[in-house]
């Protein structure tokens, strides 16, 4: 029995490594992957007078479009993550500790569901990873306790 906390422990440290990971590259990603794209349109004047017309593909990031507020939106997962690292790390968690990741976890997931249209769905893994590590502490601190005799 002993041997299944422990890997109820390792599963639960994996998915909340695993959410905080994520939750980086949604941060990093935001300033660097374009996300927006689009095509600028131009006009040129030729010699003669006549006109043409052209147009040139332009990308932005979250960060370029939506200015720093972006940041909030994908910052709070980041920072939902590591609180319920900080709460779930040990084993077993407090129950009060438990119920805050839940809570936090929940909370998290509202935001993904409101923001599906745009990049919500990139916070589904986070989601995913919360969800799995508050599932496993549960399961991993129950299977980790001593069974009574009889």
């Amino acid at each position: 029995m002993i041997g299944a906390g422990r890997r109820g422990l390792s599963l639960t440290r994996g998915a909340l490594i695993v959410a905080v990971a994520w939750s980086i590259v949604l941060v990093v990603g935001a300033f660097t992957v374009p996300l927006y794209r689009g095509v600028q349109a131009g006009g040129t004047l030729a010699p003669d007078g006549s006109t043409g017309s052209f147009g040139q593909v332009v990308t932005a990031t979250l960060v370029d479009v939506n200015g720093p507020r972006a940041l909030i939106v994908v910052g709070i997962p980041l920072v939902v993550s590591l609180v319920v690292t900080a709460l779930l790390w040990r084993s077993p968690a407090p129950t009060a500790a438990r119920v805050v990741a839940w809570i936090l976890t929940a909370a998290v997931g509202l935001v993904a569901m409101a923001g599906m249209l745009t990049i919500g769905i990139y916070l589904v893994p986070t989601v995913g990873a919360l969800l799995l590590a508050c599932l496993t502490q549960v399961n991993g601190a129950a299977s980790a306790m001593p069974r009574r005799a009889g």
